[in-house]
């Protein structure tokens, strides 16, 4: 190893889903689903739980920025669905590293988006019957 930052990067693996640190610097868990570097360094590996996750936060980013941009209207069904995927990834990902304030906000999050999405599409099925 040539120098202190290749070392607080690399990791090797003792068994199944078992990780561990060479130095000072890194911080990994004991589930190989879960390493995690404190240092951005080639060759540290994303697990699948944090690529969805991160999935989840561009969608619920997407959403938003679409939304203020004047690029979707809350009416949108790709709103919610960005919404739901959003919130769906993000759960996802607490089933291997678990929050709980997290996973009440997303729980929460994606019973609003049902409920606003049903009583969006309810509303404009009333409406389109009164035009009948």
């Amino acid at each position: 190893m040539s120098s202190t930052s290749d070392q607080a990067a690399l990791a090797f693996f003792q068994g199944p889903g078992e990780v561990r640190a060479l130095s000072r610097g890194a911080l990994f868990m004991n589930d190989a689903r879960h390493a995690i570097s404190l240092h951005h360094a080639k060759g540290v590996a994303m697990s699948v739980a944090d690529f969805v996750g991160l999935v989840g936060v561009a969608a619920y980013v997407s959403a938003y920025g679409l939304l203020q941009l004047g690029r979707l209207k809350v009416e949108d069904g790709y709103y919610a669905l960005l919404n739901g995927i959003g919130a769906l990834a993000i759960l996802y990902s607490l089933i291997f590293d678990f929050n709980l304030p997290s996973f009440i906000t997303q729980t929460a999050w994606l019973i609003f988006t049902v409920v606003g999405y049903a009583r969006l599409r309810f509303k404009g099925a009333r409406s389109q019957a009164a035009k009948i």
